[in-house]
């Protein structure tokens, strides 16, 4: 009974000693985590900044592409007179190869104001030395909106518009221009689906010497979206005209789409690109996907008019470009792509005597993102 009171009272006086120290041990807890948290308002890939009510995506890509392409120039006699016209258009045959590079990183960072949804975008861009305009890492985009109001940095108003293309994945789209421009413009809600834009801009691809005035439209019945932009080139104190059509087929996926741009034949909006230049550009697209990972897609425009250069009294440009785009994966996408353009331009020499140049291109391009 004695060594059984003992072994008790032990028993109690080791636990008794050993509570006193567990509870005066320190103890440290840990921080409290922040978590990313999924921002769904404004679609898939957004996150609440931690400690904000704002919102951000971060997305961009890497793709390289390779091109092949054969040039091909003729002049053929309609007359007796020898003398060629001395224009920018002769050379010498050429068949090249090409490889670049591109990479591109994009910021979209918005949140609720009481005026709406403040947003603000940021695009950084860059590639290797052979890459036109990709040479070195920049800004590509820069731009601050609300309210209906945008100002900033971009792809302009006369692209963005009417899609890329009328809304065609090729490669070589063309002759459907693009251009950038530092902007302020405002568009307005008319009615479910219709909106009217007028803002000014400084374009790239135009005299800076003073800002152009736009204005134009957007509007979608169902499954057709057709738009319409008439700008003023000050420099050349002349308006350019486009509009174009995109049409879903049904359920099917695919879809067709046009555009047509006109001017007088001076500003930077239609011609300045063309070599020679023309006054009237217009183009047909068609794209869908014949299963869940390859598409296919073919695209034709042409250019025509009275050209600019001396000379010239007549010129035609037409270029068409098919493809495919297979993603074996998802994030990955390999494209291939054959594209020509063909340049026919009448030089009048004298009254009796007419030339003919010729330039045809053919390019094929793979290009993996």
């Amino acid at each position: 009974m004695k060594i059984k009171s003992l072994l008790l009272g032990s028993a109690a006086a080791l636990f008794a000693v050993t509570g006193a120290q567990a509870a005066d041990a320190i103890v440290v807890e840990a921080e409290p985590m922040e978590y990313v948290k999924v921002c769904d308002m404004y679609g898939n890939g957004f996150f609440y900044i931690p400690g904000t009510e704002t919102c951000m995506n971060i997305n961009g890509f890497v793709r390289s592409t390779y091109t092949h392409s054969e040039t091909k120039r003729g002049i053929t006699d309609t007359g007796s007179n020898s003398v060629v016209p001395a224009v920018n258009l002769s050379g010498v045959d050429t068949n090249d190869s090409s490889w670049t590079v591109r990479g591109r990183l994009n910021f979209d960072v918005r949140n609720e104001t009481e005026y709406g949804t403040l947003r603000s975008e940021l695009r950084l861009q860059g590639g290797d030395a052979s890459a036109a305009g990709d040479q070195n890492v920049a800004i590509d985009r820069a731009l601050i909106s609300i309210a209906g109001f945008r100002l900033g940095y971009s792809d302009t108003y006369w692209t963005t518009n009417h899609g890329y293309g009328a809304g065609a994945p090729a490669i070589n789209d063309g002759l459907y221009e693009f251009d950038q421009a530092i902007f302020f413009d405002y568009t307005a809600t008319l009615a479910e689906g219709v909106s009217m834009t007028v803002g000014v801009q400084d374009s790239t691809g135009a005299d800076a010497s003073s800002p152009d005035l736009y204005v134009g439209f957007n509007a979608s019945f169902g499954a057709l979206t057709v738009a319409g932009t008439a700008i003023r080139d000050a420099s050349a104190d002349e308006w350019a005209y486009k509009g174009s059509a995109i049409m879903a087929l049904g359920d099917s996926g695919w879809q067709l789409g046009g555009w047509y741009a006109k001017d007088g034949g001076n500003t930077s909006y239609v011609t300045a690109y063309l070599d020679p230049e023309v006054d009237t550009v217009w183009g047909v697209q068609l794209n869908g996907a014949l299963s869940d990972n390859f598409s296919v897609y073919g695209v034709y425009s042409q250019g025509s008019g009275d050209a600019v250069l001396p000379a010239v009294i007549d010129a035609d440009i037409t270029a068409w470009a098919v493809g495919a785009i297979w993603a074996p994966v998802s994030g990955l996408s390999v494209q291939f792509e054959y594209s020509t353009q063909d340049t026919q331009a009448d030089f009048a020499n004298t009254a009796a005597n007419t030339r003919v140049f010729d330039r045809t291109n053919d390019a094929f391009l793979v290009r993996v993102t």
